[in-house]
């Protein structure tokens, strides 16, 4: 959760200060291709209602791109492991709770008169999406994993 952290290279400074020698740490962060059905379809119900989905809302930019990077800078050396995966769904409840919790990057705070209908919009439509899909959602899974050692 490193794009929680106001300074992430200094926190990835501070873990190995902290690490026993021949301790080990690692980071993940998601690649920019996962999840993109989950993506796709929060972002589609936000546009229809007039909103955009500012995924960094404020926090600092981690991603696979550099978060290497920042592993170069406090460690000797490092390993980056690729995973790729995908989660799979076969009833769309858990999805509609999981894009919910998205809404208030999209600029719709759960306190809003605007949130209903398109809490209602983003049920429906991820019910439609997922009746079309056969009724398994596949949404690919992509992401880095970084490991140094002290």
């Amino acid at each position: 959760m490193l794009y929680h952290v106001p300074e992430p290279l200094l926190a990835i400074r501070e873990a190995r200060r902290v690490l026993r020698p021949g301790g080990r740490f690692a980071a993940a962060v998601n690649l920019a291709e996962t999840m993109p059905l989950i993506n796709d379809v929060v972002s589609a119900v936000l546009a229809a209602h007039g909103f955009e989905r500012a995924d960094s809302a404020g926090l600092i930019s981690v991603d696979a791109d550099n978060l290497p990077g920042m592993f170069d800078v406090v460690f000797s050396e490092r390993e980056v492991i690729t995973v790729k995966s995908a989660l799979v769904f076969h009833e769309p409840e858990p999805i509609i709770a999981y894009c919910l919790t998205l809404l208030t990057l999209g600029g719709v705070p759960a306190e809003s008169a605007e949130r209903e209908p398109v809490e209602a919009d983003l049920d429906a439509e991820i019910r439609r999406r997922f009746a079309d899909l056969g009724g398994v959602w596949r949404d690919p899974k992509a992401y880095i994993v970084c490991v140094a050692a002290k």
